[in-house]
């Protein structure tokens, strides 16, 4: 019990000191709130144009954990949009600057390719179609016989496919990441919740870190922009 009691003491008066340091107002010209995909890709392009402004980004929990993660992992060729529009023209564009980022950074991804297959007369008319569709975005597409698309997926069974070689896979977390390795880590702020954002002569934003003496105790930390 004496133990404990010593032990609880040590780790709140810890808190407290930390209370003490942290609650001290900083100012940066730049916050970024989500550390996401986009929120990661946003720091990265901001600290490219900008070198010489301070910029930091909070992530409630860990960075590219949320949304990011939990997807399928596909980087995709743009086959099923509308020719010409924004859509088409940003996936085509973007899985090309993907491919072209990892293999400067040494990112691990693996085109496995996609085979999309119609079964039936109906099915082949539909596919003919997106594939026409898929020429227009200027994606790298081939039409497979049934015995071309065994020789792909031993146990696929269609009579035509649509073969996609520049579909991949890839950790959409670690991509994240990546894109604020050259950060230091004053300028991540893992595990901490933006609770409000208050306007002022300055913007603060008012956080609080996501750990129990945090949350127990209301503690909340001011940032100035």
């Amino acid at each position: 019990m004496y133990k404990t009691l010593v032990m609880s003491s040590i780790i709140f008066g810890s808190y407290l000191y930390s209370q003490k340091i942290t609650n001290t107002n900083q100012s940066y010209d730049i916050g970024i709130v989500g550390g996401g995909i986009i929120g990661c890709a946003t720091a990265r392009q901001l600290s490219i144009k900008y070198p010489d402004k301070k910029i930091i980004l909070f992530e409630k929990d860990k960075l590219g954990s949320g949304q990011t993660s939990h997807n399928s992992g596909v980087i995709h060729a743009g086959i099923y949009y509308k020719p010409n529009s924004l859509k088409a023209k940003l996936c085509s564009t973007g899985s090309r600057m993907i491919f072209e980022f990892c293999d400067q950074n040494n990112i691990p991804y693996k085109k496995v390719g996609k085979l999309i297959v119609a079964t039936n007369q109906q099915e082949e008319k539909t596919l003919l179609e997106l594939y026409q569709r898929a020429k227009q975005n200027n994606c790298v597409v081939e039409l497979l016989n049934s015995e071309q698309i065994k020789a792909i997926q031993p146990n696929c069974q269609g009579n035509l496919a649509i073969w996609s070689p520049n579909t991949a896979i890839i950790n959409y977390q670690e991509l994240a990441k990546s894109f604020v390795k050259d950060f230091t880590k004053s300028n991540i702020l893992e595990d901490t919740q933006v609770v409000n954002i208050k306007k002022n002569n300055k913007i603060e934003i008012i956080y609080s870190n996501n750990n129990l003496f945090d949350r127990l105790f209301n503690k909340k930390i001011y940032y100035s922009f």
